[in-house]
């Protein structure tokens, strides 16, 4: 009896020596791989594609980005190329970056470097806000900013230094410092 489990372990030595001598060899990762691995991220995504559904079914939001690297609850996701579609009735935005930084609980959606949002309505001019940095607050659907944007509706071009929208309502504000440009008109 005993030699039969001295052979046994034996052979369980033997296998786990041998798988070992010939499993197959990690391939190197890329100096980008190596970088995120570095970070000790939760998880990391590439062409990430997150639909958000309301109660009754109804597509309300589409976020899409090039990579996610996400740390869980440790810190905030990183975002490269982030676009963010908005369904708000009869209103569409529109929203690219090109980074981006969700907040720990999700809640948050802070966009960094050439931000670019666009409202569209059936029957009502574009708006096109540009700036370095917005934060889409999803709790409170507000759009906020401490950097310099630029609004444009049509021909008419206002520059605030600051931003606060509430996407519901569609009230905004552009700061204390506000410049605005209005189309010429022909006196004829």
């Amino acid at each position: 009896m005993s030699v039969s489990r001295l052979g046994i372990a034996l052979l369980a030595v033997l296998s786990l020596a041998l798988g070992l001598a010939i499993s197959p060899r990690s391939t190197p990762l890329s100096a980008e791989l190596q970088a995120i691995t570095a970070q000790r991220p939760d998880a990391f995504m590439e062409n990430v594609r997150q639909r958000h559904y309301g109660p009754d079914g109804r597509l309300i939001r589409t976020l899409t980005a090039d990579t996610l690297i996400d740390f869980g609850d440790r810190a905030e996701a990183r975002l490269t190329e982030p676009k963010v579609w908005l369904d708000r009735g009869a209103q569409q935005w529109t929203v690219v970056s090109a980074l981006g930084q969700l907040s720990t609980d999700r809640t948050q959606l802070q966009l960094i470097g050439d931000v670019i949002a666009q409202r569209t309505a059936p029957g009502q001019v574009a708006w096109h806000i540009t700036g370095e940095a917005l934060l889409w607050d999803q709790t409170k659907d507000q759009i906020r900013s401490t950097t310099p944007v630029t609004l444009t509706q049509g021909d008419t071009v206002s520059r605030g230094d600051r931003l606060m929208m509430d996407l519901t309502s569609n009230a905004f504000t552009l700061g204390e410092k506000v410049t605005t440009r209005w189309p010429s008109s022909s006196a004829q």
